[in-house]
Formats: C-alpha cells, sequence, structure tokens
C-alpha cells in the first residue's frame, strides 16, 4: 500500500568457517500498537464525550498548575453541569439525554480558549481549568461567553431542547494548592448556585460550605422525621 509499517526487527549473525550469513526476523507490531492507542483511549478518556476523564484532567491540570506558579500567574477551576439533566432524561429518554451531553461537550470544547483544559468528571460533571488568567475580569469574561453559549437551544434527536446551566468556581492559587482542592472547593460554589435556582456561575467563598452543611442537617432532619413520624399538617384558614 505504499504505506509505514510499524516493525520490530531482529538480525542474527553466523560465520561457521564460510561466508557470513546474516538474516534478518521482521515482526508486525501494528495490531499490538492499535491495542496500546485503544487502552490509552480507555484508560484517559471519557467514551461518551470523548473528554479527558477524571484522571487525565487531574494529571493535565497539575501540569497547568506548575506552569502557573512558575509565570506567577493565576489559574481557574470550573464545575459545570445541566440543570435538569434527570428530569431530561426520564422525560426524553436517556438516548437523547447521551446527545445532549455530546452536544453540551462540543459547545464546551468551542467555547473556551485554546490553552484551556476540559474533561468530564461524572455523569453530569464537566471541568475547566482556565489558564493564563490575569484577573478575575478574565474569568467573567469566558464564563459569561461561554454560558451564553450553552443555553442556546440545541436539536436533539430532531427535537428542540432547551438547557440551562449551573457552574462553581475555586481560583489557584487563593482558593488552593492542588487540583483536587479546587475540585472540591468548585464543586462546593456549584451546589451552591443549584441549591439557589441554578442557571448562574459563581465563585466559591468559605461561607458555603456553612451554608451546604446547614441544608445537609435540615435534609437529614426531616428524613429522620418522616421516619419517625413526627411531623404534623395543620390548618389555618
Amino acid at each position: 500500500s505504499g504505506q509505514p509499517l510499524p516493525v520490530d526487527c531482529r538480525i542474527s549473525t553466523a560465520a561457521d568457517g564460510g561466508p557470513t550469513l546474516h538474516w534478518v526476523v521482521c515482526r508486525d507490531l501494528s495490531a499490538q500498537i492499535e491495542s496500546e492507542k485503544l487502552l490509552y483511549n480507555l484508560s484517559n478518556f471519557d467514551q461518551l464525550t470523548g473528554l479527558t476523564n477524571r484522571q487525565e484532567f487531574s494529571e493535565r491540570a497539575t501540569d497547568a498548575m506548575r506552569l502557573t506558579k512558575r509565570l506567577e500567574q493565576q489559574m481557574a477551576l470550573a464545575l459545570i453541569s445541566i440543570d435538569h439533566l434527570k428530569v431530561i432524561n426520564e422525560t426524553l429518554t436517556t438516548e437523547i439525554g447521551d446527545n445532549l451531553l455530546r452536544e453540551f461537550s462540543v459547545r464546551l470544547s468551542q467555547g473556551v480558549r485554546e490553552t484551556d483544559l476540559i474533561g468530564r468528571l461524572s455523569g453530569n460533571q464537566f471541568a475547566l481549568a482556565l489558564t493564563n488568567i490575569d484577573s478575575v475580569q478574565t474569568v467573567e469574561q469566558v464564563m459569561t461567553k461561554l454560558r451564553k453559549k450553552l443555553c442556546q437551544p440545541m436539536v436533539i434527536n430532531d427535537q428542540e431542547v432547551f438547557v440551562t446551566a449551573s457552574a462553581g468556581l475555586s481560583l489557584y492559587p487563593g482558593d488552593a494548592l492542588s487540583v483536587e482542592d479546587l475540585i472540591k472547593k468548585a464543586n462546593s460554589a456549584r451546589y451552591y448556585v443549584r441549591a439557589h435556582g441554578g442557571n448562574k456561575h459563581q465563585f466559591y467563598a468559605p461561607e458555603m460550605d456553612e451554608d451546604i452543611k446547614n441544608r445537609l442537617e435540615m435534609i437529614n432532619g426531616l428524613h429522620n422525621a418522616l421516619v419517625r413520624n413526627e411531623l404534623q399538617l395543620s390548618y389555618q384558614p
């Protein structure tokens, strides 16, 4: 076919008093290389969207953080999720939900800069590492532009779907010094946004942790009250 072929060659030599003989044995490595590529892809990329998975994203974001430190800049980490995805899956089928996630990931990729990193950490949790940040205003500009793009109507399986997105952000080095801690802080901010109606982005603030803790305690308290039959319904005319 005229195409280069990856091979493993072994050369042997023999000289038993007569002419020196050389022979070469070559083994085609094409199948092995393809298997290694497939294994790498399965290990490091999300199979639904093609984005990096949590492990690969964390490694790349850690490298970006080291460069950010050397350049004395900032890095922002954003966690983004589609609002009410569960309702979409239950109403319009999971096939449409999966196609929605694919289109959402494409818009994410198109809406950020070439230097930024994108990953899918879990089912409805996407991560962005915004690098080369000189101010919070730069992050605001990127996120405002991105959310505007994400919220435009999508046509999925010939059906128009309107979605909104919630995002939480944390900053390096101001909020945390590791990628995992940045993810935790950004997730707290995302949870706070969703608990207050969604459809916006917000930076992490320490008081969010207390707000989330109080909400979880309230949820647990209501659950226990239901189990113990401690709730009463009163009519106020």
